[in-house]
């Protein structure tokens, strides 16, 4: 039984793979993100339910459990945000601005 429940955990998924539910992918996403997260799932759900087609709420997890992968490493995170914003804008942000400062003013 011991070797069976060592298998069993050492094997465990990690909470954001492929797959995840939404309470894992809302709990993982920075604060400022989860607002929009229940109101994209929101309407993933809506248009289920009038469509009888379960992709878009599969979709809509899938792309908010990457971004919630991606915040999931800070300096990462900051990395990209900050090189989407150069991208986006052609100019560099300083580099003692704030990641959520950035976001807005670049529109991210």
């Amino acid at each position: 039984m011991a070797a069976q429940e060592a298998r069993t955990s050492s094997h465990a998924r990690h909470p954001l793979s492929r797959g995840a539910g939404p309470e894992a992918v809302h709990d993982a996403l920075l604060d400022e993100d989860r607002a929009g997260f229940r109101q994209a799932f929101a309407n993933a759900l809506d248009r289920a339910k009038h469509t009888l087609d379960l992709t878009p709420v599969f979709e809509t997890l899938e792309d908010w459990r990457h971004l919630a992968v991606a915040q999931s490493d800070p300096d990462g995170w900051r990395h990209a945000v900050r090189r989407a914003a150069e991208l986006r804008t052609g100019v560099a942000p300083p580099e003692d601005e704030p990641v959520e400062r950035t976001r807005t003013r670049s529109g991210i």
